[in-house]
């Protein structure tokens, strides 16, 4: 079975249009079952494995909640990178979705 996107949540803006996002990972078992594998976060690293959430719900407040945790911890990197590419000039974000 392949992962497929199952809950994905905006984080910050960057540089020309670009938007981060933390995205939840999910293998589809059959048709009412799902089996939760990973966060995937274009900010930092992300999150390995799942930590029980057995419900749409649960997954979803887990993603919305890093996303939220990634938009405090990068805020300033984000700016720094809308605002040089606003003046013309080079910053090298370290954000994923760079790269």
């Amino acid at each position: 079975m392949a992962l497929e996107i199952f809950a994905d949540a905006f984080v910050l803006n960057h540089a020309n249009g670009r938007q981060s996002k933390c995205v939840a990972w999910a293998e589809r078992i059959n048709a009412s079952t799902i089996r939760f594998d990973k966060i995937t976060c274009t900010e930092c690293d992300g999150e390995g494995q799942p930590k029980g959430e057995p419900t749409h719900g649960e997954i979803l407040a887990r993603v919305q909640r890093h996303a939220a945790e990634c938009g405090q911890r990068y805020e300033q990197r984000a700016y720094r990178c809308v605002d040089a590419d606003r003046k013309g000039d080079r910053f090298d974000c370290a954000a994923a979705l760079h790269h």
